[in-house]
């Protein structure tokens, strides 16, 4: 799995959130700047909440099993 890419590779709202999908596409928009930057992929960021915090202070979509929140 690779966790961590270029905000330009990250258009898969499904892979990558909403947010960084949004800002990959927006880097496109000639005239637009938006600046460089990276994204987590959801399943990487979820696998880290899992194991760094208990389960009663996971976010409330991930503790439904939604890790797209």
């Amino acid at each position: 799995m690779i966790a961590l890419v270029p905000l330009t590779s990250s258009r898969d709202a499904a892979r990558f959130g909403h947010k960084a999908a949004g800002l990959a596409a927006l880097q496109e928009v000639p005239g637009l700047r938006v600046p460089a930057g990276f994204a987590v992929e959801v399943a990487a960021f979820a696998q880290h909440v899992r194991s760094v915090l208990p389960a009663g202070q996971w976010p409330e979509r991930l503790a439904q099993g939604d890790p797209t929140a």
